[in-house]
């Protein structure tokens, strides 16, 4: 399984290819609000570094917020322009979720603080299983267990 995944919900872009549930290629740039600029550029230095068709990726995955409203369009757009030409999947991801799931094996409550406009916090609560938040919510499934199950 080879995926693609996109993050441009903040003022930082990253991209990155996963085969087989490892990350093989990263990159991150401190963009700024030049998102709709870099953003096909990054996705094909990552294609190009890896060697990999865009034909050959089984699935992309794109983070679609909580973040910048600019940001999650500019990310949800692509990678949906993305799929469809190439007739792949494409897979929601939470953002506050794919950042708590970086704590590793932290066994006690995650919670990821984004800032937000207006002095508005966003302050989701993850268990150490992911599965549920602390408040009882569903949340989305990460891509990368999502691409691990596909």
């Amino acid at each position: 399984m080879t995926l693609l995944a996109i993050d441009s919900t903040g003022p930082s872009l990253s991209v990155a290819i996963a085969c087989e549930g490892k990350i093989v290629y990263e990159c991150f740039q401190r963009t700024g609000h030049t998102h709709s600029e870099r953003l096909m550029p990054m996705i094909d230095a990552a294609l190009q570094a890896q060697g990999t068709e865009p034909s050959q990726l089984d699935a992309l995955a794109v983070t679609v917020g909580p973040g910048s409203f600019t940001g999650v369009r500019i990310g949800v757009e692509t990678a949906k322009a993305l799929c469809h030409a190439l007739e792949k999947p494409c897979v929601p991801v939470n953002a506050l979720e794919a950042i708590a799931r970086g704590a590793g094996g932290f066994e006690g409550v995650t919670c990821p603080m984004q800032d937000a406009p207006e002095r508005i916090w966003t302050l989701p609560s993850f268990t150490a299983t992911m599965h549920l938040p602390v408040s009882g919510m569903p949340t989305p499934t990460p891509a990368f267990f999502i691409a691990q199950a596909m």
